[in-house]
């Protein structure tokens, strides 16, 4: 998939951090009032710009052309996260460190939806994830997010399982790619 209107692909480190913390108040801000259950974020502001210098971790960004960030994600090996798909994974899979991947987030900046970049950007962290020897692509999302949803089916993830968000109360539903 291309990037429309010249924007470009580029890596998000520690240095847009908080440009990507920023869209994401303003995504919470505009979505908490319509559709509350659609987006959360489980990290404090520190650990959410924490996410962007570990190791673990690897973030991305679409830059428009002014230079600003159109969309940003992140997928990790962070075995926390990764705990609650142990069930839906071979257990011998399981067990070899970076066979999981897991996408932690995507989003794109509330004037830019609707061009195809949470596309372009699950599709750029799975292809980081696979080189790096996932078998097995994870994530999280709303049953009530029908955009993000289809789009997670678009990218061929399947629902094993839900789990109800413990700080919230929100249902969320697991899903998995295997590649």
């Amino acid at each position: 998939m291309t990037l429309p209107n010249d924007c470009r692909l580029v890596v998000c480190d520690s240095k847009r951090a908080q440009e990507c913390l920023d869209m994401c108040k303003a995504i919470l801000a505009d979505i908490a009032a319509k559709n509350p259950s659609w987006y959360l974020i489980d990290e404090t502001d520190d650990e959410y710009r924490a996410l962007f210098s570990n190791p673990e971790c690897f973030a991305l960004g679409i830059e428009a052309p002014d230079g600003t960030l159109a969309g940003c994600g992140a997928a990790s090996y962070r075995a926390e996260e990764l705990e609650r798909f142990r069930p839906y994974v071979p257990a011998e899979d399981f067990a070899v460190p970076g066979r999981v991947g897991y996408v932690e987030f995507i989003q794109v900046a509330l004037g830019c939806r609707g061009c195809g970049f949470q596309r372009v950007l699950f599709q750029e962290l799975e292809k980081i994830l696979v080189d790096r020897g996932a078998k097995y692509l994870t994530s999280v999302v709303s049953p009530d997010n029908k955009y993000s949803l289809a789009n997670f089916h678009k990218e061929g993830y399947r629902e094993v399982g839900r789990y109800v968000h413990q700080r919230t109360g929100y249902p969320r539903l697991i899903m998995i790619k295997n590649v």
